[in-house]
């Protein structure tokens, strides 16, 4: 076996070297790519921790709206008959109102895992101040009764106004 001489020896050890230098280059590359993906990690178990935290501290205030949406969200007597009943709630308070219903559609009705929807499709006409009245009296808190849509237009004779409206009710689910 031949000898290897000194100028071989420093080659293939300044070889050797860079090939230990390049190892390390990407070594470092991707040991800082891990800890940056660590850092990010934890930041984001720390934010939710925190979330957490935050729901946890609210549990009673949560419970407590839990309770009264039980008790008072409305369940219906006749399923598949929803929007029906909601479209004849409708028309029950706008006639009080003295707001004419020119037009009505029964929407598909929506379920989720926490409420059924019924929702009703409407144009209506009457005085600006009765429309205000009849909508702040459909919208109350323990009627489940949400205005989805809205849009109002001046009519021919001022201050009378026709809207076009989604109302939907909300029931509760399914048991």
């Amino acid at each position: 076996m031949p000898q290897i001489t000194p100028r071989e020896q420093r080659l293939i050890l300044s070889f050797a070297g860079a090939v230990f230098l390049v190892l390390n280059v990407f070594g470092f590359r991707a040991l800082s790519k891990a800890q940056k993906e660590a850092s990010r990690q934890l930041l984001k178990s720390k934010q939710e921790q925190q979330e957490a935290g935050a729901w946890l501290q609210q549990k009673d205030y949560w419970t407590q709206r839990k309770g009264w949406l039980d008790a008072k969200q409305p369940k219906s007597a006749a399923p598949g008959q929803e929007s029906s009943v909601l479209l004849e709630l409708l028309q029950q308070s706008a006639r009080q109102q003295n707001i004419v219903i020119a037009q009505q559609r029964l929407a598909d009705p929506r379920s989720t895992p926490f409420l059924r929807e019924a929702a009703v499709q409407l144009e209506v006409r009457g005085s600006f101040d009765a429309m205000v009245g009849w909508l702040a009296g459909l919208q109350q808190p323990d009627k489940f009764v949400a205005v989805k849509n809205l849009t109002l237009k001046c009519d021919a004779e001022p201050p009378n106004v026709i809207g076009t409206l989604t109302v939907a009710r909300w029931y509760a689910p399914n048991p």
